[in-house]
Order: C-alpha cells, then structure tokens, then sequence
C-alpha cells in the first residue's frame, strides 16, 4: 500500500475435500469422581454432545505486514 508503506496480501483458498460430519468426542470420565449419580449423567449429557462439523468450500482473507 503506497499511502501506509506496509506490505498487503491477498489469500484465496480452495478446498476440495471439505468434511461435512457429525462429530462426538471421546467420554473419557469415571464415575468415581462424581458425588452421586445426578451429577455423573449431567456431566455425560454435556460432555457427550454430538456437533455438525463443516469446513468451507472457499475461504478470502487479507492481512497487511510490518516488513517487506
């Protein structure tokens, strides 16, 4: 950019293979941990939670540098 004297850059990126899946993660938790009961399901109900994933097909950014 003449006016700034800083370097400016342009990405564009294609993916061609985007993931579009549901994802859960690993339960890795033991009940001895939990006082009773009631909390060991609520923190299975919010840990176990399923999520879309979906990455994007294009992406455009811009980003603009200290040095040349």
């Amino acid at each position: 950019m003449p006016v700034v004297n800083a370097p400016f850059r342009i990405y564009w990126a294609y993916n061609p293979w985007i993931v579009r899946e549901n994802i859960q993660g690993p339960i890795v938790t033991d009940r001895s941990f939990f006082p009773n009961e009631a909390s060991f399901i609520n923190a299975l109900a919010s840990v176990g939670q399923i999520f879309p994933y979906q990455e994007k097909r294009s992406l455009f950014r811009f980003s603009v540098g200290r040095t040349f």
